[in-house]
């Protein structure tokens, strides 16, 4: 079964994700991608970034801490989140 949910990933989204490590949902959700790639998520690993994505809103915290919102993996976690079905 085909993957419905893409992400790639850059040195620069590497190096971002490996600063954040596991201090944050986003970050820790993404610890499994931390190297240069296009990796096909099903629909339940889109899933488990959105949820960790939302825990760290969680008391009206920021969204994506440590993570420039102008940053490309912003973007790009934004716009899996949006997508998911």
């Amino acid at each position: 079964m085909p993957c419905p949910y893409r992400l790639e990933i850059d040195a620069s989204d590497v190096r971002a994700i490996e600063f954040a490590g596991n201090r944050y949902g986003w970050s820790f959700a993404l610890l499994p991608y931390a190297s240069e790639g296009v990796y096909g998520l099903s629909e339940s690993d889109a899933w488990n970034i959105a949820d960790e994505v939302e825990s760290d809103l969680e008391g009206n915290h920021r969204d994506l801490p440590l993570l420039a919102s102008e940053s490309s993996l912003a973007k790009k976690i934004w716009e899996l989140v949006e997508n998911i079905v």
